[in-house]
């Protein structure tokens, strides 16, 4: 994996202080010293802020979206292609239908924009096929609580690979959020496979329900049947920002450079998270805007 473009803020930190336990203890001494001027500061090793999501989950946002802008957005519809015509872009879906707008923003993943952008450039495509996605198994549980042996006061945990196990860690998604499980029960959400164990997708349910319950018993002890018990399986999950990940990023900006009105967003490019996808699509908009701006 590629360190400057999966943890820029480490690679950051290193170039500055010399060191990660340098910057560490120079970061805190900051922060001490701020807070004795009375300055609001925030953690000096660790991001920020609190967990938070909507009630009845992160769809809601888009319901909300979708809903306000009304027939201007199409759901459930495929993007076919994308291709050039003249000064404009036309983007056609699988229901037969032809959009044609001055800009085109993409925040498929990259290998569904690849396919998309296929006649566009050749370039652009196999820096796009180039960016490799891990597989992941979610395993939802969901258990009574009373009984459970557990409290669940806290956000979960990650298992080290060296322990064997089936999962990679365990969300306690009902004590992080509100709404998520009915009151006397808990929802435990699982991940398996990864980039380490892509053999793992291919197990049935019964299996992979059997040891995600194994994991669980080992790791906290819960003997229990899950009283519910869900699996979702994506096979192209999470993109891999692998080495070399930077010199595509710059393969890719040189090539939209010559792609007036196409601009490419989403989590395989600056930043998996919830949080990177904001950022960048804030940073799109602006570009979109300034764009925009200069064609009309």
């Amino acid at each position: 994996m590629s360190l400057v473009s999966c943890f820029p803020r480490i690679a950051e930190l290193e170039r500055e202080y010399g060191g990660l336990f340098r910057a560490m203890l120079a970061l805190a001494q900051k922060k001490k010293q701020e807070r004795k001027a009375g300055k609001v500061v925030s953690s000096a090793a660790g991001p920020g802020g609190t967990l938070t999501s909507f009630r009845s989950g992160i769809q809601f946002l888009t319901d909300t979206m979708a809903a306000q802008l009304g027939e201007r957005v199409k759901t459930g519809v495929t993007v076919a292609a994308i291709t050039r015509s003249g000064q404009q872009w036309q983007v056609q879906t699988t229901d037969g239908a032809t959009l044609v707008a001055d800009l085109v923003i993409s925040a498929a993943p990259a290998y569904a924009a690849a396919n998309m952008l296929a006649s566009v450039d050749s370039t652009l495509v196999d820096t796009l096929r180039q960016i490799p996605y891990s597989t992941l198994s979610v395993i939802c549980c969901g258990f009574e609580t009373a009984g459970l042996g557990h409290p669940l006061d806290g956000f979960g945990y990650l298992i080290p690979k060296e322990e064997g196990r089936t999962a990679l860690g365990t969300l306690w998604d009902s004590s992080m959020f509100d709404n998520r499980a009915p009151s006397g029960r808990a929802l435990l959400r699982s991940m398996a496979g990864g980039a380490c164990r892509p053999e793992l997708i291919e197990l049935s349910d019964e299996e992979l329900l059997q040891r995600i319950r194994n994991d669980l018993q080992a790791a906290m002890g819960i003997t229990a049947a899950p009283c519910f018990s869900r699996i979702i399986r994506h096979q192209q999950a999470i993109p891999q920002y692998t080495t070399g990940h930077g010199t595509r990023l710059e393969a890719l900006e040189a090539r939209l450079a010559t792609l007036p009105g196409l601009l490419l967003t989403g989590n395989a490019f600056k930043g998996v998270g919830l949080n990177d996808c904001v950022a960048a699509s804030q940073a799109t908009v602006e570009r979109a805007l300034s764009y925009l701006g200069g064609v009309r």
